[in-house]
């Protein structure tokens, strides 16, 4: 019988699951906010060029957002 191996190293630090906790976290953000923005989006789904200087959120009227989502303060 030909044994599996795990596929990638899933521990609590890995990069898929950090990116995965940085996805929820801009999009419960993105929630919280339509109700003050309306217009606001998700920049993956708006501007690449954004997306590519760190923005997350943008059309949130004066500000344009980074969100970083982190276990332990600075």
């Amino acid at each position: 019988m030909i044994k599996k191996k795990a596929r990638g190293n899933l521990s609590a630090n890995s990069d898929a699951k950090a990116r995965r906790k940085g996805h929820n976290f801009e999009r419960s953000i993105y929630k919280k906010l339509l109700s003050l923005y309306p217009k606001c989006i998700i920049t993956i789904m708006g501007r690449i060029n954004l997306n590519q200087i760190k923005i997350n959120l943008m059309n949130c009227h004066p500000w344009a957002m980074q969100l970083k989502t982190v276990e332990k303060g600075v």
